[in-house]
């Protein structure tokens, strides 16, 4: 029976039911997922992000989520400390007993206006595009269906009435669009809030043929974001973050903050080590360890299922790991931008 009810839960995505978008626990270690508006916004030549997830381990069939991005800056000395971030996401993602895939490659555009200060400008204020393709397939054969059963024998056969398309994939052009607003303050004070309306082309996804016009479309995705690093001494800081997601019926709200313990005082090659608590309200407890360099983090979170889900996934949550590292930063004061770090 649990694996029937798996069954039914992929369908959901390509019936008609408008299901939540795939992202992280860890949101804010995946920042071209997160608001394309963070593009190329870092202190450093460039940053490479890559992000793990298993969910339901306890299940036949685990939900993997896996993502790499890209991104730098560029022509921050030719805009007179304006500038411009470009960058590339990948995503990749298998869910339920009926391998529901999805496969999506996304390329990133930002620009960053300085506001304030013009010889050290210590605000932005970024806008962010994405232009992407995204593709699903789907396993008909691992799925049972409702006009299978048979209610006198109590059982099911092996023949479907459920009409798909030959391939049993589907494609389309996507394209979303963030703002951001980062602030510098001080060395023990940083702080940045966005918003992203994914799906703005609202495409439309389905498996079955002779789809009308309209139909299954998938509906746009807006995303409410910010964070803050805040010094409690000159070895102990906070990172709290929040998260609102927001899609047709759906909606998700993450709230939580990490502690970093600075293990040596030496300002050029700083080492932390980290943890934390989130709560995703009325789904899940997230707990969080980690450790970062100057230019490099690691952070390792498991969600404690706590909603009525529980009776299929018997407690288990889901693990994710997640990788930040940036390229070597200048050493010219001219090229020094200050940014949030995500």
């Amino acid at each position: 029976m649990k694996k029937i009810l798996l069954s039914l839960t992929t369908l959901l995505v390509f019936a008609g039911v408008k299901a939540q978008d795939i992202h992280f626990s860890q949101f804010y270690s995946s920042p071209l997922n997160l608001n394309p508006a963070a593009t190329g916004l870092i202190s450093s030549k460039y940053r490479v992000a890559a992000n793990y997830r298993n969910q339901w381990a306890s299940i036949s069939a685990p939900y993997t989520t896996m993502s790499a991005s890209f991104d730098l800056p560029f022509l921050y000395n030719q805009l007179k400390k304006n500038y411009f971030g470009a960058g590339i996401v990948i995503l990749s993602d298998k869910s339920g007993t009926g391998e529901l895939s999805n496969q999506s490659i996304y390329l990133s555009l930002a620009y960053h206006q300085k506001i304030g200060n013009p010889r050290h400008p210590k605000h932005y204020l970024s806008v962010g595009a994405q232009a992407g393709y995204v593709q699903k397939s789907v396993n008909i054969n691992k799925l049972v269906f409702a006009n299978q059963y048979n209610p006198l024998t109590k059982g099911f056969t092996n023949i479907s009435t459920e009409t798909f398309n030959a391939a049993s994939t589907f494609g389309y052009a996507d394209f979303n669009m963030g703002a951001m607003w980062s602030s510098y303050i001080s060395e023990m004070f940083s702080i940045y809030g966005g918003a992203t309306v994914h799906h703005i082309s609202r495409p439309q996804e389905s498996f079955l043929v002779n789809v009308q016009t309209g139909a299954n479309v998938l509906t746009d995705l807006t995303t409410f974001h910010a964070g803050a690093k805040i010094g409690i001494t000159d070895l102990i800081y906070l990172s709290p973050s929040i998260l609102y997601l927001a899609q047709t019926s759906a909606s998700e709200f993450t709230l939580g903050s990490s502690i970093g313990f600075q293990v040596n005082d030496n300002p050029k090659e700083p080492t932390a080590f980290y943890f934390g608590t989130y709560y995703r309200l009325g789904d899940a407890a997230v707990a969080l360890v980690g450790f970062e360099t100057k230019l490099t983090r690691v952070g390792f979170s498991y969600d404690f299922n706590l909603s009525s889900l529980h009776n299929a996934s018997n407690y288990s949550g889901g693990f994710e790991l997640s990788l930040v590292h940036e390229g070597n930063p200048s050493t010219s004061p001219r090229k020094v931008i200050y940014c949030p770090r995500f």
